[in-house]
């Protein structure tokens, strides 16, 4: 259950993480082409974190309901979750990171 946990977290952190940098780029009132640079690449790592950190979760929770006597539905959906997590997050975070770095290219 502790690696279960210790995943969630690590997950959640780094969703909250690269929306923390999404939110500070369009917020921010003047943007520069060094800063583009540097938020695209982290948001593009963030992206290799959060889908690395999902398989590991997945992994993790399958483990756990193999060895449980009895199967959750809690983490059926959790499961579940993380699935969609895996393969939707890269999207967001993903593009937005390459869409900053092709705009300080061609600025």
């Amino acid at each position: 259950m502790t690696p279960i946990l210790l995943w969630l977290a690590s997950l959640l952190a780094c969703i909250g993480f690269a929306g923390a940098r999404v939110h500070k780029t369009y917020t921010s009132e003047a943007v520069f082409r060094k800063a583009n640079y540097k938020n695209g690449f982290i948001l593009v790592l963030y992206s290799a974190l959060i889908v690395g950190t999902s398989g590991l979760l997945g992994d993790a929770i399958q483990q756990y309901q193999l060895n449980a006597p009895e199967i959750s539905y809690y983490f059926i959906i959790l499961s579940l979750i993380v699935e969609l997590t895996k393969y939707l997050t890269p999207f967001i975070f993903a593009g937005i990171g390459v869409n900053l770095i092709s705009h300080a290219l061609t600025s």
